[in-house]
């Protein structure tokens, strides 16, 4: 699920995903896993984001904007919360260290 407040964000992802996904070798499944559970929302404001998130309460949340601290603050049901663009990185090595044996 992507939320933003731009219009041209949303369609330049849908472009994106129209593109490469015919390229995937598991097309298939990504294409279900998209239409069960994949969105593109675009909301009015940021407030509104920060409702949407917290009424989805996703078990990661990657926050990419320039000051992500407003809305950090007004997070409340969310798992793991990756911020900036290299964060993903450390979803990464999370995702690999809980995936381990208990």
């Amino acid at each position: 699920i992507m939320i933003t407040t731009e219009a041209d964000v949303v369609a330049a992802v849908q472009s994106s995903i129209e593109r490469l996904l015919p390229e995937l070798e598991r097309a298939e499944i990504v294409r279900a896993a998209l239409k069960a559970q994949g969105a593109l929302i675009q909301v009015a404001d940021w407030n509104e984001a920060v409702q949407l998130v917290n009424r989805i309460a996703p078990e990661h949340l990657e926050l990419l904007l320039d000051d992500p601290q407003p809305l950090l603050e007004q997070i409340r049901n969310a798992g793991a919360i990756f911020v900036g663009r290299y964060d993903s990185v450390h979803r990464w090595v999370s995702t690999i260290f809980r995936s381990g044996p208990v």
